[in-house]
């Protein structure tokens, strides 16, 4: 996302994204390769931008468009011009297949794929995926949003996003209920909640008792009174 972000800022689209096209090197650095199908925003496209090996499987036509079916944007398969969003649903689909194990659309054709991705949105990850932490699952799915309006802007903002999850912070993304507002904050000031619940229950038994001794004291108060009164009133009976 970082690498592709940077690709955007020098307004570059890359146009073909797909795991097959991210490499992770010995060190862990990450490479994104393949950047036959990029482009300039604004330019026109070149005069043949569909020419490909017939060996790249993967890799199809389908009308005027070429892409790798299963990760390009709808705008793409209809062969509408593609902007940072179209790479976004391409991150997102790529992220959606590194944690379900699965393309967010599927068919036993390329064409099948093509079509899959025109007529429906893909199945929400939780559903796929349903140990994915609620935050991740819901910054895939603005990546894969259908309308190309309600993606992120472009892929800084998606990492962005990415890294306030991987920080423990909340995601633009998520719309958080109350409850998992709580947790989170419990979450993530243990010891301050640990003291202050620790502080709750001392100020707490520190209060019963100091109400029992009142109580207690009062209760001694009324006996001794009315024991004084008592003694008085034998006194004047004798």
């Amino acid at each position: 996302a970082d690498a592709i972000a940077y690709a955007h800022s020098q307004r570059i689209v890359h146009r073909d994204l797909k795991p097959g096209n991210v490499l992770v090197g010995e060190f862990g650095e990450t490479v994104v390769i393949d950047w036959g199908l990029a482009k300039e925003l604004g330019e026109p496209d070149p005069e043949d931008p569909h020419a490909r090996t017939a060996s790249q499987s993967l890799m199809t036509r389908y009308g005027a468009i070429v892409g790798t079916p299963g990760f390009m944007p709808p705008e793409q398969v209809k062969g509408e011009p593609v902007d940072e969003r179209g790479d976004v649903f391409a991150l997102g689909a790529t992220l959606y297949y590194v944690l379900s194990g699965k393309p967010p659309f599927r068919g036993p054709t390329g064409d099948d794929v093509l079509r899959d991705t025109l007529e429906r949105p893909a199945k929400p990850l939780h559903e796929v995926a349903p140990g994915v932490p609620p935050e991740l699952a819901t910054i895939t799915d603005k990546a894969l949003a259908v309308a190309a309006e309600d993606r992120y802007r472009d892929a800084g903002a998606l990492a962005q996003d990415l890294q306030r999850f991987l920080a423990g912070q909340l995601v633009a993304s998520h719309d958080y209920t109350a409850l998992e507002r709580v947790v989170r904050f419990v979450r993530k000031h243990r010891v301050a909640v640990a003291v202050l619940a620790i502080a709750v229950v001392v100020l707490g038994v520190g209060g019963y008792l100091a109400i029992g001794r009142i109580i207690e004291a009062r209760d001694a108060a009324a006996v001794e009174a009315a024991n004084a009164k008592r003694e008085r009133a034998d006194a004047d009976t004798a």
